[in-house]
């Protein structure tokens, strides 16, 4: 793991914490997400804050990893719980606007202010009869996580 990122759970509040520490970017983004992932699964925790205010922003071919790969294979994982991502992000003013996706999903949004984020996650349903993300993912759990860290 790398000092770049911390990771914690909120028991208080019911939810992941990971925070970038450091300004720039991270070779490690793999590791980091799948630690993550792993801390929350231990936890049940499907509600995330992500403060990423002081990462650079990320490359395509992350953006399509996460995408792809993380956010299917977390969806399965913590399942009935529905995932919920708030991301910490630069004030819109300051942010490259092709680098925020528009529309969000359902299951995530971008925020400037940590307040708001905690609220929204705080106010998400705990649970659903139905998780539409879960159901329309491809089967990704059974990658190990070697596969997952490889580029």
């Amino acid at each position: 793991m790398t000092d770049a990122y911390s990771i914690h759970f909120r028991p208080d509040l019911g939810i992941l914490v990971v925070r970038c520490q450091q300004p720039g970017g991270s070779p490690q983004l793999r590791e980091v997400c799948l630690h993550s992932l792993e801390t929350a699964r231990r936890h049940h925790a499907a509600r995330w804050l992500l403060d990423v205010r002081r990462h650079d922003p990320l490359c395509p071919h992350q953006t399509s990893w996460l995408t792809d790969t993380l956010y299917p294979l977390a969806a399965r994982w913590l399942h009935p719980e529905p995932l919920a991502l708030a991301v910490l992000s630069l004030p819109p003013a300051r942010a490259d606007p092709a680098a925020v996706p528009a529309p969000e999903p359902a299951w995530l949004r971008v925020f400037a202010e940590e307040g708001p984020a905690c609220h929204w996650l705080r106010h998400r349903p705990a649970t659903q009869a139905t998780h539409p993300e879960a159901d329309s993912f491809s089967n990704t759990s059974a990658l190990s996580f070697s596969t997952l860290i490889s580029p």
